[in-house]
Formats: C-alpha cells, sequence, structure tokens
C-alpha cells in the first residue's frame, strides 16, 4: 500500500487533520500521513522562489532519508514560487513527477496564489481547505495515474489550467472528473490502478462542500479585480511535470525569466562596479541605466506585462531587487 506523506507549510497544518482523516477511512489503496512542516534552513522549501527540479530533487532525498519506497508519494507545501527554467516557465500551482520519472512520486504545491486572489482569508477559510484539497488531489492523479491533462476547461480535475479563473472553475465544480461527452477522464480514472480509490475519494470530499456558499464566493472572485489582474499563472494540474507535455503550455512567462534575468545581470554588474553604495543608491542606478536602454526596457516591460512587478521581484535573486522594483514602479509603466 502506497504512502501519501503530506509536507505542509505552518500556517496550513491544521487544516489537514480533517482530510487525512477522510481519506484513510474513504478508501484502501493509500495511507495519508501529515509530517511536521519543513524547518531546515538550507532547504529550497525556505526560498522565496526555486525550480521545481531542485525541489524534486531535495524531495526525493527526503523520501531515502525517511526509507520510503519509491511508490511513497511526498507532497510538499511551499510558500514561494515555483519556476522551470528549462522550460521558460515560472508561477506554478504545482510541479510533480509521476512514477514512471525522474524523482518519482515527488510533488510539490505553490501557495503563492493565496495572496493572488483566490484563498485571501477574507473570503472564506473552507475555501481555503477546498483549494488545497483540490491540489493534494492533483497531485495524487500526477504521481499515480497515466490520465492526462487537457486544455479544454470543464472544471474537471485534469484541466490544464494556466489562468486563475479556469482554476476556480475547478474549485466551482469540486472534485470533477470530466464525462465520456468531454474528454473522457472519469472513464479513464476508473482503468486506472489507483483510480477507483481517487474516484471514491472525490465523491466523499465533493459531499463535503456547501455549494451554494461556495458558488457566491467564488462569483465574488470572477467579478473583482484581484483575478484580471493575475490571470497568467502557470498550472500543471495533475499533469506530469517531467516530459514533453510541458512545453506545450502556452503562456507568457518566458518573458518574466527573460527580465529577471537580464536585471539581475544588471546590479550584479552595478554591485561589482559600485561596492560602496548602498542597496537604494544601486536599485536607483539600476532604473537610470534602464531608461537609458530602449532594448533592455522593452524586455522589462514584457516581463512585467506577462506578470506583474511583485512576481518580477521575487524572480530576482539580489538583495537590490526590491529597491530596483520600487523605482521602476515609478518610471516603468507597463
Amino acid at each position: 500500500m502506497p504512502k501519501v506523506l503530506i509536507l505542509p507549510h505552518y500556517q496550513y497544518e491544521n487544516e489537514f487533520t480533517n482530510f487525512l482523516d477522510q481519506a484513510n477511512t474513504t478508501q484502501a489503496d493509500f495511507k495519508f500521513y501529515l509530517l511536521p512542516p519543513e524547518s531546515g534552513n538550507t532547504s529550497p522549501l525556505k526560498k522565496s522562489h526555486a525550480d521545481y527540479l531542485e525541489i524534486l530533487e531535495f524531495l526525493d532525498s527526503q523520501k531515502k532519508r525517511l526509507d520510503l519506497d519509491k511508490e511513497d508519494l511526498l507532497i510538499a507545501f511551499y510558500d514561494g514560487v515555483i519556476t522551470a527554467l528549462d522550460h521558460g516557465l515560472a508561477n506554478l500551482f504545482i510541479a510533480g513527477a509521476n512514477i514512471e520519472d525522474l524523482y518519482p512520486c515527488t510533488a510539490v504545491v505553490s501557495l503563492r496564489f493565496i495572496s493572488w486572489g483566490i484563498l485571501e482569508q477574507k473570503y472564506d477559510y473552507s475555501l481555503q481547505r477546498h483549494a488545497l484539497f483540490h491540489l493534494v488531489m492533483c497531485c495524487l492523479i500526477g504521481g499515480y495515474t497515466n490520465v492526462s491533462a487537457h486544455h479544454q476547461t470543464y472544471g474537471c480535475l485534469l484541466d490544464f489550467n494556466n489562468q486563475l479563473v479556469s482554476f476556480n472553475r475547478k474549485l466551482q465544480m469540486g472534485y470533477y472528473l470530466c464525462s465520456s461527452s468531454q474528454s473522457g477522464c472519469y472513464d479513464a480514472m476508473q482503468s486506472e490502478r489507483y483510480g477507483n480509490s481517487i474516484i471514491r475519494l472525490c465523491k466523499v470530499l465533493k459531499e463535503g462542500i456547501d455549494h451554494k456558499k461556495l458558488q457566491i464566493i467564488i462569483q465574488e472572485l470572477i467579478m473583482g479585480d484581484s483575478i484580471n489582474q493575475y490571470g497568467l499563472g502557470d498550472n500543471i494540474a495533475g499533469d506530469k511535470v517531467m516530459g514533453d507535455k510541458i512545453g506545450t503550455q502556452i503562456n507568457n512567462s518566458q518573458d518574466l525569466v527573460q527580465a529577471s534575468k537580464d536585471i539581475k545581470a544588471l546590479l550584479d554588474q552595478l554591485s561589482v562596479d559600485y561596492p560602496s553604495d548602498s542597496p537604494r543608491v544601486l536599485g536607483a542606478k539600476a532604473v537610470d541605466q534602464v531608461e537609458k536602454n530602449p532594448e533592455l526596457k522593452s524586455r522589462i516591460l514584457r516581463g512585467v506585462k506577462a506578470g506583474s512587478f511583485a512576481a518580477l521581484e521575487k524572480m530576482i535573486d539580489h538583495p537590490v531587487a526590491k529597491f530596483f522594483i520600487e523605482g521602476a514602479k515609478e518610471v516603468l509603466k507597463p
């Protein structure tokens, strides 16, 4: 029996207590456990942003340290930005590996989208739990099945969402696996080794939703500004991050990655040229350099349009980044 171990972020540790009880009493194929939040200072889960390969490799090493089997799934919840730089992707909801992939049965879920308007506390704690459990189910499907994600958005767990409004549709449908008249995920799941246990767990989780209340909450989110502001977040949903499928995703995050690289290179050079300058002064000099370079300015503006100033700041691994962004907001209007 495969183990499914959840490594929570400390802010949401308590949210998984009832989930584990439901998961373990609903089906007999998996045994769910809750680990203590990650505390190691050198862990990539402590960074503000990290590449999926770095995180999955770390999780694979943790599985070995815990003497877990290859087919045991380790899911980490990470309060940072997940990138896939080898594919030019940024701001992923989920990155995970199938049992047949490198770093098998590992998955990481970014919690950054909580601040992007899906799960803000001003709406409802039950919606937070609902979204977290959805992402656990996506990790489970990605780790143990070969059912592929689809670009059509039915509200299915296998929707290949690259917009937050599409993810909200998934929440609204509630652990839905699409019908044979759509992309046939329900039928495909039934033929998988662990498919029936996944289906049973989906049904039980769906029964615990206050659908009327959820409809009202999500309608507020869709009608608000927050979804439109951050509509370019990437998501792997239940699909495999390893392999060729990831390269088919349509997104603009390549521009965001390029802009962050350009800015970091500029800040690195200025730090060498002016070692005695304060971070704020270096940030101002960097903004001035960008203004004088139309080509560089254009690339950075494309990056901002692909994400946001906040997303760009988190992508730049440099202590002067926040001071540069402060100045750039005033002079680089997207």
